[in-house]
């Protein structure tokens, strides 16, 4: 049993996360998110209920000299998130629930938050 309902709704779906975003058609949404944003090079960006790190991890891509970090509750859909990063620098995945984030303050300039609420 999870204190958190998994970004899938079940477990056993997690495999199947980033091909149904994709054909529902979230990669779009994701860019514009991005987009909107305004990133910058220097910038700290969070995401919060990252999931598989699709938009952390795009915005990282779109703007590799942001400092990114991505947060969820669940560590297998982290594990999975940190295998999609893997030969990036300065990303990181952090275990943490959006109620009791363990961060500054001001410490983010962006927070991206998707599909979570």
């Amino acid at each position: 049993p999870h204190d958190y309902l998994p970004a899938t709704g079940h477990p056993a779906l997690l495999p199947a996360y980033d091909l149904m975003s994709r054909l529902l058609g979230f990669d779009s949404v994701y860019q514009r998110l991005i987009e909107q944003a305004g990133l910058a090079d220097g910038q700290h960006v969070l995401e919060i209920g990252c999931g598989t790190g699709n938009v952390i991890i795009g915005a990282k891509r779109s703007c590799p000299g942001i400092d990114a970090v991505g947060s969820d509750p669940d560590t297998s859909i982290l594990a999975r998130a940190r295998r999609k990063a893997a030969g990036l620098s300065g990303i990181r995945f952090d275990h943490a629930y959006a109620q009791r984030l363990p961060y500054a303050d001001g410490e983010f300039d962006r927070v991206f938050s998707s599909m979570m609420l």
